[in-house]
């Protein structure tokens, strides 16, 4: 009786434990005045398995040859803004992402508490890509233990083949804890949302050596971390495959023919891009210590304009919390950062029109 009394405690905790993570918002969704910087790279030696709760995901130690270099910035436009919205009905939110000049854009409904994915469009489509369905983008608020599945069938046409395909969208919302990223950044309260798409059909073949009946698999999973701090997610990994089965009896016997698997890619949020107008200076400038719990020494400062040198520091939202000004001819500055909450900060020293950002850590 004691052990099955012990056991009952137990678990109540842990139930408890797991329905007591706060549920994940967007504050920040759909404010067309702030900007998001991605960066991708190779998701190697990241372990993809950690989910429940209290969990921490460590994508800080992303080797640097394995980062693209193009930067993706991501920001809510108005929808009114945005190219061939007099063709997609019910649009409350367009995500419009640019990577190297080239805009592409999202637009969103939110559907009750179902933020859904209605078009798709790009500057080399000549019209937008209206999906039949609205497709499940996330729960808002996101809450951990979050699970869904649908099975819809749609008609697909490709290689002069036609046929009709099921397609499986789960969503789970697997894990909740702290995200390391790149550049000391941290995120607290990440929720993780695991979305696994299966497209399955039967299609009748006569290309090369392959000429019958076969299954064509086409399995993806996209990882989503999500958080308050940001209007969209902080980091996604995305790994997939293709796999070609052989029908030797229908729904009986199928034989495996060839399995392409994609690369898997993190795409990971990197706050205080600096812009094409602005300009690093202060390269020899020393920040200590950093993280720091009360005070942050400058040392090396460098005047080039003859004009003080303009401070100022930003939470991870972008919302500035604090900002002066040093003195012309002062090599030393100290700021102090006791009055912050524990976190990352971006440093912006601006001197005329240059601008220099630096990353800083209260502790």
């Amino acid at each position: 009786m004691k052990a099955i009394f012990t056991t009952v405690l137990s678990l109540i905790f842990v139930i408890t434990q797991v329905t007591a993570q706060p549920s994940v918002n967007f504050p920040l969704l759909g404010d067309t005045d702030r900007e998001y910087h991605f960066r991708t790279a190779a998701a190697g030696g990241i372990d993809l398995e950690l989910t429940g709760p209290g969990v921490i995901w460590d994508f800080s130690q992303i080797d640097p040859d394995s980062i693209f270099p193009e930067v993706s910035t991501q920001s809510y436009i108005d929808p009114a803004d945005a190219p061939m919205i007099d063709q997609i009905p019910d649009v409350d939110f367009v995500l419009k992402n640019e990577t190297n000049g080239v805009s592409d854009y999202t637009y969103l409904s939110l559907s009750g508490n179902r933020l859904e994915v209605l078009a798709t469009f790009d500057e080399f489509d000549p019209e937008p890509l209206v999906l039949p369905e609205p497709l499940l983008l996330m729960p808002l608020p996101l809450e951990f233990g979050f699970e869904e599945s649908t099975t819809s069938e749609f008609f697909l046409e490709f290689n002069e083949i036609s046929d009709t395909f099921d397609l499986t969208n789960e969503y789970s919302a697997d894990g909740y804890g702290t995200l390391l990223l790149p550049n000391n950044q941290v995120f607290e309260n990440v929720i993780r949302l695991q979305a696994i798409s299966s497209i399955s059909g039967l299609a009748d073949v006569e290309e090369g050596d392959i000429e019958g009946t076969v299954r064509l698999v086409v399995d993806q999973t996209t990882y989503i971390y999500v958080c308050d701090e940001l209007g969209v997610p902080a980091a996604t990994i995305e790994k997939g495959e293709l796999t070609v089965y052989l029908v030797i009896i229908p729904n009986v016997v199928e034989t495996p023919i060839f399995n392409v698997p994609t690369p898997v890619e993190i795409t990971y949020y990197q706050p205080g891009e600096t812009s094409s107008a602005e300009e690093y200076f202060l390269t020899d400038l020393r920040i200590f210590p950093n993280p720091s719990a009360d005070f942050i020494n400058l040392e090396n400062l460098e005047f080039t304009s003859g004009n003080p040198i303009e401070w100022s520091i930003y939470d991870m939202t972008g919302r500035l919390v604090q900002g002066g000004e040093i003195p012309v001819l002062n090599s030393k500055y100290r700021i102090d950062l006791s009055g912050q909450k524990t976190g990352m900060y971006n440093l912006i020293l601006t001197d005329g029109e240059k601008s220099s950002s630096y990353k800083v850590i209260k502790k």
